[in-house]
């Protein structure tokens, strides 16, 4: 299967299964947090997330990225017996990893280390490590392309997950930390149980890059839990799933999709030139798709942060500082999109010798990320650990950036300038953003912070006042419904400029695709 086909391919099913679980998760997230107080909000969105994911990082990503790199074998089973010796490594890792990980997480457990959160954190990590188990399957999946298996899993999963969860809260059976850790506990046991259904009889080498990776991804979490209230983990927590909703429902599967498409590329022998033509065009097309969708969420997001807070989760989470935070994640989406498939590039072509030079970086990243975020916190809160988080992702995005000017240096058909959109996109787009936040700053002052231009001068005030009385004393429905009118014109003529100034690259689109279909 060639590397267009496979990423179509992949792309295609990844978002099936990030569509149907981020659904599912956002509505029953939606739900959950309805029955939850800030505090508890807090608890699952920060804490128990961080442990979980920090057993599961460690434990498996370096494997996970080391077998998805394995040459191709001719001989079926002995390729499938290769995976899943190594992969089974991260087993006893992983053991150690969860000791380790919820033992810390007692001790730093403090006043909120009584009986029931105990017992949450070590239901935690035996939820991880169950989940762990079902790993050198996984992979031998994704090795086989075996992706409509993921959807399948993945989604039941998630949706066991809901239920569970949201039957044990609604029924009031266990503790608000008791029912999320059984929850856990369920989605990972189907997880296992799927992948040994389909698999019945059934590295080493990023294990540090993986430790560095999971500290850059959550260094802001550990921050956040080791600084601030339950009630700002709680803020900081509902924004992050929220805004990172985009980011894991399209922006993952295109990561995940384009790893595999650059790693087989890389199998191609006798055709060096061909590959390497073939990957520049793949990548140039990747990185401005992405590019668009993510000054989207720029241009868009913030004027329109307190609206969707409002209509989906309520006057009570409205009314905290969250709708500025979401506006400031929105502008950081842009960041998370563009690292997430330069980054996929450079894990998937990097030779051995310049794996190290690699790490060494990503510690220097990690500690300028983890200063930063300490720093940050303090100045403005739940923003400040986006900034640093931002500030992260410029970092990388640079260290991409010349990693790319290296590996195409023979490639006269590739430029980085290529693979932003253009100037006629970025100016349609920033005028949508001027236009909507404009609007806000008239129709709905109230949700503009005071140091706002438009605000603190007055001007704001005075245009309102040219809004008919209806408007003005309306309800806020009335002056959101006016808002979000602004914000789809607006939409619609961004979109005009952006399909006339951007044709070549939809022309590249359809090509791609057209040669997946034909391979």
């Amino acid at each position: 299967m060639g590397a267009d086909n496979v990423l179509v391919s992949g792309f295609y099913h990844l978002v099936v299964s990030q569509v149907s679980t981020r659904l599912i998760t956002f509505i029953l997230n939606l739900v959950t947090a309805r029955l939850l107080s800030p505090e508890a909000y807090g608890l699952a969105a920060i804490q128990f997330h961080l442990i979980n994911t920090t057993i599961l990082f460690l434990s498996r990503e370096g494997f996970r990225r080391g077998c998805l790199r394995m040459q191709r074998d001719p001989e079926g089973q002995s390729q499938t017996a290769r995976i899943l010796s190594t992969a089974a490594l991260c087993l006893p890792l992983g053991v150690a990893v969860t000791v380790a990980v919820c033992s810390l997480a007692l001790v730093a457990g403090g006043s909120e280390g009584a009986a029931q959160h105990s017992t949450a954190i070590m239901m935690q990590g035996l939820a991880a490590f169950i989940e762990l188990l079902s790993e050198p399957l996984y992979i031998l999946a994704q090795m086989q392309l075996r992706f409509r298996l993921r959807v399948i899993v993945e989604g039941g999963a998630t949706l066991a997950k809901g239920v569970v969860t949201l039957l044990l809260l609604k029924f009031s059976l266990q503790a608000p930390a008791l029912s999320l850790s059984f929850g856990q506990i369920v989605y990972a046991g189907v997880i296992l149980v799927g992948y040994l259904a389909a698999y019945a009889p059934l590295a080493t080498h990023f294990t540090l890059q993986a430790a560095e990776k999971h500290l850059l991804a959550e260094g802001s979490k550990m921050v956040m839990a080791a600084t601030q209230t339950s009630y700002n983990q709680g803020v900081y927590g509902l924004v992050a799933n929220l805004g990172s909703l985009v980011v894991r429902t399209l922006f993952q599967p295109i990561e995940e999709a384009a790893f595999l498409a650059f790693s087989r590329s890389e199998d191609a022998k006798g055709e060096r030139e061909k590959g390497t033509n073939e990957r520049a065009q793949i990548l140039t097309v990747l990185v401005r798709c992405v590019s668009i969708l993510g000054l989207l969420a720029t241009a868009f997001g913030p004027s329109y942060s307190f609206v969707l807070l409002r209509v989906i989760y309520g006057e009570r989470w409205s009314s905290t500082e969250a709708p500025a935070v979401l506006g400031v994640y929105c502008g950081y989406i842009l960041l998370l999109a563009v690292n997430g498939v330069l980054e996929a590039f450079v894990h998937a072509t990097v030779r051995s010798r310049e794996l190290t030079i690699a790490n060494l970086w990503l510690v220097v990243f990690s500690v300028v990320h983890i200063a930063l975020s300490v720093v940050l916190v303090r100045v403005a809160g739940a923003q400040g650990l986006i900034m640093a988080d931002a500030a992260n992702m410029v970092m990388r995005i640079a260290y991409s950036l010349l990693f790319l000017r290296r590996y195409f240096t023979a490639t006269p058909t590739f430029s980085l300038g290529r693979l932003f959109p253009g100037r006629h996109t970025m100016a349609a787009l920033a005028l949508a953003f001027a236009a909507t936040s404009f609007s806000q700053a008239v129709i709905m002052p109230h949700t503009v912070s005071n140091s706002n231009f438009l605000i603190g001068t007055g001007v704001s005030g005075a245009l309102t006042k040219l809004l008919p009385l209806a408007v003005r004393h309306g309800s806020f429905w009335l002056r959101a419904g006016l808002h979000v009118v602004v914000g789809a014109a607006c939409l619609v003529a961004a979109a005009g400029v952006i399909y006339r100034s951007e044709h070549q690259l939809w022309v590249n689109v359809r090509m791609l695709r057209q040669s997946a279909h034909m391979s």
